[in-house]
């Protein structure tokens, strides 16, 4: 086998159909990248699949039990024998050109340390692009992750192994947030650049986790124990807009039971704005806020 550019971790469970459709969209990068697959526990013939492809230049490590995709992606980058690691959840594909295109700009920017690029979100058959917005240094970077203005998937962040390795790779105990709390540690120690590429397409489907309203709240909560901006009076009102904004989505849709779980969840939350009533009413202002730019010095 060549030698290795680029490892690719995806994890997965239960989606073998769209895991090795995943994973030929990788092995069309060549001969310099290894696909491995960190499989949580499935309970199909996922494992049998991926090794009935044959291809030294995929490997698969495999739970008997499920314990979560942040355990699974970080027990597939544990093993990763390239310099340089890209993530890809099992449901995604890269499109052409883009494992070389990442290998050769990491090489022609050693300056940088993790990128996270652009993605094209299909769902059906509509398609929208998610470019990366201008950033002037690393403390504007950080407000925009944090205000989500940084569209975000998981197969968008190709980080160096090294780099990966020193944060601790992703905090196994996130359910929700997960790459945006990875993009933000990496951002305090390391050179994090956002891509003008969007080489990937990220599929939204009605299973997808971003159409899922049900522990939105629990999983803000947990992310936002981690930031200190949760607890300045100058995100007040964008954590009040970020508590309440799938609270409405799911009343909207008539999902009541989850609408219901929900407020249930703000009023047991240790790190979020307090009051269902008050938060509604700074939702208009929390909305506008995240258009604002850093606080200052």
């Amino acid at each position: 086998m060549h030698s290795v550019a680029l490892s690719v971790v995806i994890p997965t469970r239960n989606r073998a159909d769209d895991l090795i459709r995943s994973v030929n969209s990788v092995l069309q990068g060549g001969d310099d990248v290894e696909v491995i697959v960190s499989d949580d526990g499935s309970t199909d013939d996922t494992v049998a699949r991926v090794e009935a492809l044959r291809d030294e230049r995929v490997r698969i490590t495999a739970s008997p039990t499920s314990n979560g995709a942040n355990i699974a992606r970080n027990r597939g980058a544990a093993i990763a024998r390239a310099p340089l690691i890209a993530l890809l959840d099992s449901d995604d594909v890269f499109l052409k050109g883009r494992c070389e295109r990442l290998i050769a700009f990491f090489k022609n920017h050693p300056e940088i340390d993790a990128v996270h690029d652009g993605f094209v979100e299909v769902s059906g058959d509509s398609q929208k692009v998610h470019a990366m917005p201008a950033f002037a240094d690393a403390r504007e970077l950080r407000h925009l992750i944090i205000c989500h203005r940084v569209p975000m998937t998981n197969s968008a962040v190709t980080i160096r192994a090294e780099a990966f390795k020193a944060i601790g790779g992703f905090d196994e105990k996130l359910r929700r947030h997960q790459d945006r709390d990875l993009l933000l540690r990496i951002n305090e120690k390391y050179n994090l650049s956002l891509g003008s590429a969007a080489d990937i397409h990220k599929f939204r489907g009605s299973a997808s986790i971003s159409h899922n309203f049900r522990e939105y709240i629990s999983g803000l909560d947990m992310f936002s124990a981690k930031i200190p901006e949760a607890r300045m009076e100058y995100y007040r009102d964008l954590f009040s807009y970020l508590s309440v904004r799938g609270i409405i989505k799911s009343a909207a849709q008539g999902r009541i039971k989850d609408t219901l779980h929900e407020i249930g969840e703000l009023s047991r939350a240790k790190n979020l704005p307090h009051g269902l009533v008050r938060n509604l009413l700074r939702y208009h202002a929390g909305k506008v806020f995240r258009q604002s730019a850093p606080p200052p010095n």
